[in-house]
């Protein structure tokens, strides 16, 4: 006969009401199913470690090796680059110069339907979370929470600013705030919108 805490000859030998015991209790010599597996874990974990240390070793030296052998080309390389992009830029400038016109134009464009397709909405949806409308909802202790209990109570009238907002906040008017990369570009097209403006208007 089996008694709980004694040493059992395996885990499936011990009655089942005894196991959870042997789960939950501490790591001893009868606890017969905790202690092989953590020590097997911490070398497997361990083992993996060292690979990686070592592939990642083995990159850095092949790499410095690569850098080290062709040095010279490299550095030709990127010299023949940046005469490269000197030349280009050069040829840009000749090219817009003597079309100031139709890259004035090309800016302006730029410029306004950037600005209406995302500076607009994206500034709109920043404001509207800054005094407290979200995509949930309302936020308490906002602002808006604030003039929707003190003026509008329970009931929004459908059509009003309120509604409005909350439904632009909720991205039910194709409105959400976009990744950083899409409004980095987006800014970074305004700039060279701006730019063409500024550079054929003296021309």
């Amino acid at each position: 006969m089996f008694v709980c805490g004694s040493q059992p000859r395996s885990l499936s030998s011990a009655p089942r009401s005894c196991r959870k015991n042997l789960h939950d209790g501490p790591i001893s010599e009868y606890n017969l199913y905790d202690a092989s597996r953590v020590q097997g874990g911490d070398k497997s974990f361990m083992s993996a470690m060292e690979m990686i240390q070592a592939w990642f070793h083995t990159l850095v030296v092949a790499i410095s090796q690569f850098f080290n052998d062709h040095e010279d080309e490299i550095h030709k390389f990127f010299s023949n680059m940046a005469i490269w992009l000197q030349h280009f830029v050069a040829s840009m400038r000749t090219f817009i110069a003597e079309r100031p016109r139709e890259f004035r134009i090309v800016g302006i464009i730029a410029v306004v339907a950037i600005t209406l397709a995302v500076i607009v909405p994206q500034a709109l949806m920043y404001f509207l979370q800054a005094i407290g409308f979200m995509a949930h909802g309302v936020t308490e202790a906002s602002t808006a929470a604030a003039y929707q209990s003190a003026r509008l109570g329970g009931a929004i009238a459908k059509g009003s600013w309120f509604a409005f907002a909350q439904s632009t906040a909720a991205g039910g008017r194709c409105m959400k705030i976009l990744p950083w990369p899409v409004t980095f570009l987006a800014l970074a097209l305004l700039a060279v919108g701006v730019a063409f403006i500024l550079v054929t208007r003296s021309s």
